[in-house]
């Protein structure tokens, strides 16, 4: 079985180590997309309830910017402005990458725009 959602958070970022203007403190209303699988169905005969998905984006990432040492996106940065590896940046390649390995998601797609996105599936 398969189950899936939708759902959108706002949240500020820069690309660390980035030679353009997303290097700049800026935001997105980003989407984000979760495919979850499994087998068995809890008492209820859900996979998954879809509202702990939803609350876990929003507790996660909402209305957050890199700019708060606490916040998960300020976890993938140096606290120097610098990039130690390529997972450190808090793009929507690794968002995705953070999202489907968080909720052991079988697909994640990350819209940081309307015309750009990436997804990772395991």
């Amino acid at each position: 079985m398969i189950i899936y959602q939708k759902t959108k958070f706002s949240a500020a970022h820069r690309l660390l180590g980035y030679d353009g203007s997303c290097a700049n403190l800026h935001g997105h209303t980003w989407e984000v997309e979760i495919w979850l699988e499994g087998e068995e169905l809890d008492c209820c005969g859900m996979l998954r309830d879809y509202r702990d998905i939803k609350g876990y984006i929003k507790e996660r990432f909402d209305h957050r910017t890199i700019l708060n040492k606490a916040d998960p996106l300020m976890a993938m940065a140096s606290t120097l402005g610098k990039v130690t590896s390529m997972k450190d940046n808090p793009t929507a390649e690794n968002l995705a990458i953070l999202i489907r390995d968080d909720l052991g998601a079988k697909r994640v797609k990350v819209h940081e725009s309307e015309d750009n996105y990436a997804e990772v599936w395991s």
